[in-house]
């Protein structure tokens, strides 16, 4: 939604891919604003402000459409199958290619567990699955953690 260059970024790679994936990836796109929309619903009814709905929606949106379905990851993934690669998504990805700060990772981290905690009580996670996803979650934002502050410390690779 707010990331429009990551979006860009997406279609000009799938130019390089068949009409297929391309599809493929549309289709979850799709399914995944869907999702977003009903999560926001949710916050709304909950009596959350328009500006956390939008910072959480925007988080979500940089997982699910541009990391999931979106090309940076190596297939296109659903919410459910996402939790195997949230771990890939917080103790990497995050931190190396969106510019991860501390207070980023343990928004995006309690963003992606609210969210989980969401589908969990829509029946669409097992109670199972939450745990995995919380466990992965809070290992990521350690290692994501990690991660900025090798970068805190060693700031040469900005001078390059």
């Amino acid at each position: 939604m707010e990331d429009e260059e990551g979006r860009q970024q997406v279609q000009a790679k799938a130019f390089a891919e068949p009409a297929w994936i391309i599809a493929q990836r549309r289709e979850q796109m799709d399914r995944n604003d869907e999702l977003l929309g009903e999560f926001a619903q949710a916050l709304y009814d909950a009596g959350e402000t328009d500006l956390l709905i939008e910072l959480y929606c925007d988080h979500l949106d940089v997982f699910l459409n541009l990391f999931l379905a979106g090309g940076y990851a190596d297939h296109v993934y659903s919410m459910e199958e996402g939790i195997d690669h949230i771990i890939d998504y917080m103790g990497y990805w995050l931190g190396h290619f969106y510019g991860a700060t501390n207070a980023i990772a343990l928004d995006h981290g309690n963003v992606l567990k609210r969210f989980y905690i969401f589908q969990r009580g829509r029946g669409r996670i097992s109670n199972e699955d939450y745990i995995k996803v919380r466990d992965t979650v809070n290992l990521g934002i350690r290692r994501c953690l990690e991660a900025c502050k090798k970068y805190e410390e060693d700031d040469s690779i900005f001078r390059k």
